[in-house]
């Protein structure tokens, strides 16, 4: 169970990064999913250990929010452009 947490926060905190990184998609868009998996993981093992919760604590469902809100923004930046065929740009040969 842990090798899955663990496995999971680090391919989010990866996905955001590259998000940010890629030049494409907007860049706060990626630091907020890379930001949900610590509002998720780290706060909330941070507040079950604290405060002994003995239910999901509140920082699970705020860091999913997060989440639906990064990915609708990324959706909605790529269904916004335009296709490819549209501007007229094909795929071009790298070796001429």
């Amino acid at each position: 169970m842990l090798v899955s947490i663990v496995l999971a926060f680090v391919g989010n905190v990866l996905l955001g990064v590259a998000v940010w990184r890629s030049g494409i998609l907007p860049k706060w868009a990626g630091a907020l999913w890379a930001s949900a998996p610590v509002l998720m993981y780290v706060f909330g093992l941070a507040y079950a250990l604290t405060i002994g919760a003995q239910a999901t604590p509140p920082t699970v469902p705020a860091g999913a929010v997060v989440l639906t809100i990064s990915g609708a923004w990324m959706a909605s930046s790529v269904l916004r452009r335009p296709s490819p065929e549209t501007i007229g740009v094909g795929a071009q040969p790298s070796i001429q």
